[in-house]
């Protein structure tokens, strides 16, 4: 599995982490597994982390596919939610630039690119929270991240 999810609360955040080459199957385990981890719910502010993704398996097709199940899942009355995009490298940033593209045409989600953790935790209106701090010293530091299960995410 190359991709792991954690719900933060207070404020609220699904923070989806993607590492190393990413398959269909990977992508799809992930959203089945995602609204399951405690806190998710429908529209939540979401940051896609792409930092250490080395490559995807996945077509146009496979990627439209996740953008309309995401759609579907994420949508709720009024405001289009939130997703915020954040890549640290080449690779990660063309792999998230396409994900960003596919979604965009979607006026039901709000997604945005970010190669500054800042920056992509501004757009979800988190900048000057506890959690933001945390997240920007974890990434500063280059301290290891957490999956759910309490191991590290290289």
């Amino acid at each position: 599995m190359t991709a792991s999810s954690v719900i933060y609360r207070s404020p609220d955040l699904q923070h989806v982490r993607f590492y190393g080459q990413l398959s269909l199957d990977d992508a799809r385990e992930q959203y089945t597994k995602g609204p399951l981890v405690s806190g998710f719910y429908p529209g939540i502010a979401t940051l896609l982390d792409f930092r250490g993704m080395t490559g995807t398996g996945m077509g146009l097709a496979d990627i439209m596919a996740l953008r309309d199940r995401l759609t579907e899942r994420h949508s709720t009355q009024g405001n289009p939610f939130r997703i915020a995009l954040y890549a640290d490298d080449e690779t990660a940033f063309g792999i998230a630039r396409i994900f960003e593209t596919v979604c965009s045409q979607s006026d039901r989600m709000d997604v945005c690119l970010f190669g500054s953790l800042s920056e992509a935790l501004g757009f979800l209106g988190l900048e000057g929270t506890s959690l933001a701090s945390d997240l920007l010293q974890e990434s500063d530091t280059g301290n290891a991240v957490l999956d759910r299960d309490g191991r590290s995410v290289p």
